[in-house]
Parts: structure tokens; sequence; C-alpha cells
């Protein structure tokens, strides 16, 4: 199980690395899309959707932590990449739901 301390330090790498070298171009050709950062290889992939971000770095990073963060917008609205756990999102409300099989 990952712990929350891990999250967030998840969390605040990929921050920085979007900060650092994503923002600018990312957000002046890629707004409204989502960016999941794996943070221990610096890696990223943009997306239409939270999913499809997701769904690449899970496939090049297989059980790695990844970020997800939307292009332009203040605060990410997802985090996290648990090996096992299925998750959904709705786009209206915002809202994330993970729920683990392990």
């Amino acid at each position: 199980m990952v712990s929350a301390v891990d999250t967030n330090d998840v969390a605040r790498r990929a921050e920085i690395i979007y900060a650092e070298r994503l923002r600018s171009d990312s957000e002046r050709d890629h707004r409204n899309e989502f960016v999941a950062i794996e943070p221990d290889s610096g890696d990223f992939y943009l997306g239409k959707t939270p999913t499809e971000a997701m769904s690449q770095s899970r496939a090049a990073h297989p059980g790695c932590l990844s970020f997800i963060i939307r292009v332009g917008h203040r605060h990410a609205i997802q985090l996290l990449l648990l090996l096992g756990c299925c998750w959904k999102v709705d786009y209206a409300a915002m809202n994330l739901t993970i729920e683990c099989v392990i």
C-alpha cells in the first residue's frame, strides 16, 4: 500500500516537473488537455482525457505512481496510478473515485 507521504512526494515532484519543463509549451499548445507525469523518470504523457494520459503512463511505467494535471488549470484534479486499482472521473463535478482490488 502507498502511504500519504509517498503520494504527497509524487505530487510535489510532478508539479515541479510541470512548472519547470512543461507549463509554457503545454499551456500554449495543449490547454484543457491532461498530462500524466511519472516523476521518477520525468516522462510525461498528454491526453484529451485523464484516462488517455494515464493509460500511456501506465503502459510505459507499470506499477509506478503518476500525477495528472489538467493543462492550464491551477489545481491538479487527480493523482495516482495504483497498481490493481480502477478509477473513474466525473468530469462535471471533477471528482475522482478509486476502487482498489488488491
